[in-house]
């Protein structure tokens, strides 16, 4: 670990037992300054194949992706950079009318490769604003017989509207 530098960042503790009983040699496992448990956990298994008929002696480990996403968005990093495509909930006053145009915007919608929700409740425009808002949703498209080609836009954290012809 000095030759990579990380001397300062390991801790070895000769006290840890593992739940499994496959472990013939080292353990391990991985923390950070955020949580409270292991992000990744693991050690030498010399006889764990044997039981699938095959003597591989091994070392393995496995990291908790959820874990590792809570740190990564601890330290706000995005090391992919890959950039999350908005979020739509589909409204309608319901009728069956507004239900299909409705059905035929989400499908639009998705195929422009968005993530979308069709609002199939009863819920008033508050009380879907606020489910969106709650769940970091970017947009609600309105759609209303009152405006046969067009849908309203509303943009959920400022309130912005806009109307869009989509046919």
């Amino acid at each position: 670990m000095r030759d990579y530098g990380l001397e300062e960042y390991i801790l070895i503790d000769l006290g840890i037992i593992r739940d499994f009983d496959y472990y013939t040699g080292i353990i391990f496992e991985g923390y950070t300054d955020y949580l409270g448990f292991p992000v990744c956990g693991g050690g030498r298994y010399d006889n764990l194949c044997s039981k699938f008929r095959k003597n591989f002696p091994s070392t393995g480990f496995a990291i908790g992706l959820e874990r590792l996403a809570m740190i990564l968005e601890k330290e706000n990093i995005n090391s992919l950079k890959i950039k999350r495509p908005d979020q739509y909930v589909v409204h309608y006053r319901n009728d069956k009318t507004n239900f299909r145009r409705a059905l035929k915007v989400t499908k639009k919608l998705r195929k422009n490769g968005l993530i979308v929700e069709l609002e199939v409740g009863r819920r008033e425009f508050s009380e879907v604003l606020n489910y969106a808002s709650s769940k970091g949703v970017k947009y609600i498209v309105i759609v209303d017989d009152n405006q046969l080609n067009k849908i309203k836009r509303v943009e959920v954290d400022s309130g912005k509207e806009e109307i869009i012809n989509y046919e």
